[in-house]
């Protein structure tokens, strides 16, 4: 069993592997280590993936690899925030990235061919962008407890919308040396009110580890790093640009002024024994809008096995 980090929530998502159908995740995205506090600043997750969820009716709107495909099914709350440059400021800071916050739920099918090495993930994201994601008294009580200064703008944060996004995800396995070392491909779309994109890439995984997708697991202990680049082509990005329709926001930036291809670089560690694991990534995020800067966070997943 190994998670890997492949593709914001693309970015932090593990893949499940395919004989491994119950499993709890924490996820944490911060810059904390970076000695930042801006753009992605941070992001929370708890996911629960578990047969008893094919009885979802939300199932029926993902789309799979077929019924001769293994699937299984997952829920997951998260909340990202986002935040400028500079948060000691108590104006609006025009050249920069607005604060935002996002909270949704997200329902998502995997599936998976294995003798074709080829893995297909569907979700759908329903919440809310705004003060109601409660993204600003999070990160009023996270920096509290740090004896932090506390954020000064977030009365500037973009205004309540909905958040619907529908995100399918490809995953294809094309090199391998069993148990030493994994290449394979990835691609992403993500459609909705939020976000509009598509990305590609390439993933690395080396180490001592089961192959992703084999049917059995024969380790205990698994150790793995892991690389991982993709591009990404914006069309339209929610958290900094105004609404689809006329919702005003105090602060926002205009279409003309992001930039509508994005690179990111990953590359991080992994340990798991029995039935708990770990990983640990650093990301790296070219900027998001002309004039911004780029961006270097972390992730952390914390995985349990049932």
């Amino acid at each position: 069993m190994c998670f890997i980090v492949i593709t914001q929530s693309a970015i932090a998502q593990p893949s499940i592997k395919n004989n491994e159908l119950n499993n709890f995740v924490f996820t944490w995205d911060n810059d904390v280590l970076y000695y930042t506090d801006y753009y992605y600043s941070q992001g929370l997750s708890f996911e629960l993936t578990h047969q008893k969820l094919n009885s979802n009716p939300i199932n029926y709107l993902l789309i799979s690899l077929g019924e001769n495909s293994g699937k299984h099914y997952s829920i997951s709350i998260r909340q990202d925030m986002f935040t400028p440059t500079e948060i000691r400021d108590s104006l609006i800071r025009l050249d920069d990235r607005p604060y935002a916050g996002l909270l949704y739920l997200r329902s998502e099918k995997t599936s998976i061919i294995k003798e074709k090495q080829i893995q297909l993930k569907s979700s759908l994201d329903i919440g809310v962008r705004g003060p109601w994601s409660g993204a600003q008294q999070v990160q009023f009580y996270y920096h509290s407890i740090g004896d932090i200064l506390l954020p000064q703008g977030w009365q500037y944060q973009m205004s309540n919308y909905p958040m619907v996004n529908y995100n399918i995800s490809l995953q294809k396995q094309i090199w391998e040396i069993p148990k030493r070392l994994e290449i394979q491909l990835y691609s992403t779309m993500r459609i909705g009110t939020i976000y509009d994109d598509v990305l590609g890439g390439a993933f690395i995984k080396f180490g001592c580890f089961d192959s992703y997708f084999s049917s059995t697991q024969n380790k205990d202990f698994e150790a793995f790093g892991y690389f991982a680049s993709d591009i990404k082509f914006v069309a339209y990005n929610g958290t900094m640009q105004g609404s689809l329709h006329d919702n005003p926001n105090p602060h926002e930036i205009k279409q003309p002024d992001i930039e509508n291809i994005v690179a990111t670089a990953r590359m991080g560690l992994g340990l798991r024994y029995k039935r708990f694991g770990i990983n640990f990534s650093w990301i790296f995020l070219s900027p998001e809008f002309y004039g911004g800067l780029s961006h270097k966070y972390n992730n952390l997943n914390i995985y349990y096995l049932f």
